[in-house]
């Protein structure tokens, strides 16, 4: 009887602990990295005063270190820069410490600000195309079969070489 009890407890603990680990890679999936077309992008949810408005998405092409603090500027008071969600993702105000003289000479951001209304949807660059002189983000929406009822902002920041991709407008094309 002792050995079957002692077995089935080690067998639970062995669930509860896998399960942990299941958590621990939600969790870190606030910030999600990765590269499009040898290109960066990073996504970091920020808090907010909302003016909610589910779908809407603005874009802010950064090309220098002037228009990086005109951005800063034009968001004080309603998006905090300086929050950190998910444990080791860097707040933006971080991530934002890379973009220097030397990084603007030849590369820029777009920073795309996107509302939702749960924290749980989260949104995939898929491509980036020119056409003429319209950039279009290619981006797609993940939208869980469950999901929190918290409201949430993302910066999707995406980095790009300047000599590669020439542009003089931006839109974002939703993907389904």
């Amino acid at each position: 009887m002792k050995k079957t009890i002692v077995l089935s407890l080690i067998v639970l603990f062995s669930f509860l602990l896998s399960s942990c680990d299941d958590n621990a890679k939600t969790r870190s999936f606030f910030q999600e990295n990765y590269t499009i077309s040898h290109r960066q992008v990073h996504h970091i949810r920020v808090g907010t005063i909302y003016n909610y408005d589910p779908m809407r998405a603005s874009q802010t092409v950064v090309d220098s270190l002037a228009d990086l603090h005109g951005f800063f500027e034009t968001h004080q008071g309603v998006i905090d820069f300086d929050t950190s969600y998910g444990g080791d993702n860097p707040s933006f105000s971080v991530l934002a410490e890379q973009y220097d003289e030397g990084f603007f000479e030849t590369n820029g951001v777009i920073i795309l600000i996107i509302d939702e209304g749960s924290g749980s949807i989260r949104h995939h660059v898929k491509g980036l195309e020119v056409n003429e002189d319209m950039l279009m983000i290619l981006l797609e929406r993940e939208v869980p079969e469950t999901g929190t009822d918290d409201m949430a902002t993302w910066l999707i920041v995406i980095e790009y070489e300047k000599a590669s991709l020439a542009f003089e407008d931006t839109e974002i094309i939703w993907q389904d």
